[in-house]
């Protein structure tokens, strides 16, 4: 199973009904998009565009919760709030910055995750059954003859 460091891995293998390659796959768009997270916050805050920052942030929020980047998720799920309570400015790119601070080593640790190859399904299973025939007889087992 895949690691990451600030990542609760089980849960989101979990949304991805437990299919690595999917979970692999939602990974990397998650850090195509998310990459420019804050620089796309920062400028919406600059031009007023409150609507659209709160929508970033929820989707930060639920796309995060399902991976299982909770940390960044409970982060964004705080900047999507302030925008409905009437923040502006300076408070907004408060969160911004701690979002980006928690995000940034997240994407970082991801990225270095997809770079490991997976270790297919298939051939795990397939290397369990040649330990579990050379643990008995390779004869009685069927692989050799």
């Amino acid at each position: 199973m895949i690691q990451i460091q600030g990542v609760d891995t089980s849960l989101g293998l979990a949304s991805a009904n437990h299919n690595e390659a999917l979970y692999r796959r939602l990974l990397a768009k998650f850090c195509q998009i998310e990459a420019a997270f804050a620089h796309r916050c920062r400028d919406m805050i600059a031009a007023d565009r409150t609507h659209d920052l709160r929508r970033q942030a929820h989707d930060l929020h639920s796309t995060g919760a399902a991976l299982g980047a909770l940390e960044v998720a409970e982060l964004a799920a705080t900047l999507e709030a302030a925008t409905t309570q009437g923040l502006m400015g300076k408070p907004l790119l408060d969160l911004v910055d701690a979002i980006d601070a928690r995000l940034a080593p997240v994407l970082a640790a991801m990225a270095a995750a997809l770079e490991a190859p997976a270790l297919p399904q298939r051939f795990a299973q397939m290397q369990d059954l040649v330990f579990m025939a050379r643990a008995e007889s390779p004869a009685r087992a069927g692989l050799w003859r």
